[in-house]
């Protein structure tokens, strides 16, 4: 499930980590996450415009190629790759820009609830108050975790667009 994406860079109140849950991509992309989205932002704010979530292969294997335009911006482009966690699948986003990634890492939840209707939610901030700056104790605060109801902000919810169906 998964990815993508990443975009979640923009949802206020997200954890930013030094790591990724898994060093490289281990996992096969899933088919039903590719296409392109028109998502709702679900901070609360009612007038925000609709964004565009393009979600493709990337060249490299495993990769998601990912970009989170709002109208009138240029895109933001993300890498993202899936990781499974005791049956949960969380993806490991990055930004990147022409030289390559920048910043940290964001981990966030894709849910397909339909075959076109996604829900992403990012690991919240407060959720890894405390936690060790290690990649061993992230991910073991994100496996013991991942199930809590308070543990994830919400992001998004997105329809795929007529043209990718």
């Amino acid at each position: 499930m998964a990815v993508l994406m990443v975009l979640a860079a923009f949802a206020s109140g997200c954890y930013e980590s030094e790591f990724p849950l898994d060093a490289e991509p281990l996992i096969d992309l899933n088919p039903a996450l590719l296409g392109t989205w028109r998502c709702l932002p679900l901070d609360g704010h009612a007038d925000e415009p609709s964004v565009t979530l393009s979600i493709a292969r990337s060249a490299r294997a495993r990769i998601y190629d990912t970009t989170w335009q709002q109208p009138g911006d240029p895109p933001d482009r993300y890498d993202a790759y899936a990781s499974v966690l005791r049956g949960s699948t969380l993806m490991n986003v990055r930004e990147r820009n022409a030289a390559g990634p920048i910043g940290k890492w964001l981990f966030m939840r894709a849910t397909l609830m339909r075959p076109n209707a996604l829900h992403l939610q990012v690991v919240a901030d407060q959720a890894m108050n405390g936690v060790a700056k290690s990649a061993a104790a992230v991910r073991a605060t994100v496996e013991r975790e991942r199930n809590s109801g308070t543990f994830y902000t919400d992001v998004a919810l997105c329809a795929r667009t007529a043209a990718a169906r």
